[in-house]
């Protein structure tokens, strides 16, 4: 079964995602089942995790580092 909800999305994005022919209520459902799964998986809730979700020390935060520093394997130029 379906809910109706009400979300706020910054406009820009709204309206390049609609150019770009993206369903957004597909594509909110599809992330969302997503991050479920990952969080079910970090609290052993299911057998396995994908490993794009990980950091550096195998624990996943859910949002961009907004302080990197120093990235290992880079070269500087």
């Amino acid at each position: 079964m379906r809910k109706k909800v009400s979300l706020l999305i910054d406009e820009e994005t709204l309206q390049k995602s609609h150019g770009l022919g993206i369903n957004v209520s597909k594509a909110c459902e599809n992330y969302l089942k997503q991050l479920n799964t990952q969080i079910e998986a970090l609290n052993g809730k299911t057998p396995s995790l994908d490993s794009t979700s990980l950091g550096r020390e195998g624990e996943w935060c859910g949002c961009r580092d907004l302080n990197p520093g120093h990235q290992r394997g880079r070269l500087k130029s």
